[in-house]
């Protein structure tokens, strides 16, 4: 798999808008709640693999890191959803 279930899961929320770290930190966490809890030792370093594979940017507004998906991430991601079904 070219990505790992955090990184898709990261993958997912960025396919409905540019996000910050610690936004999608939360939105796992409520998603999750009682059953994980992903801490920022494990997202942050998800983000940055999916930035060096060219998945995901960054884009600084107001001093805030916002990450993106790229071209590259978009058919990875409709790729992985396909071998989900």
């Amino acid at each position: 798999m070219p990505v790992s279930p955090l990184q898709m899961l990261l993958l997912i929320q960025l396919d409905q808008g540019p996000k910050y770290g610690y936004e999608m930190l939360k939105t796992l966490k409520e998603e999750f709640e009682g059953t994980w809890e992903p801490k920022t030792g494990t997202v942050y370093p998800a983000l940055k693999s999916l930035t060096k594979k060219g998945y995901i940017e960054t884009q600084t507004r107001e001093d805030t890191d916002y990450y993106l998906i790229t071209d590259e991430g978009l058919k990875i991601f409709e790729l992985m959803l396909k071998h989900l079904e």
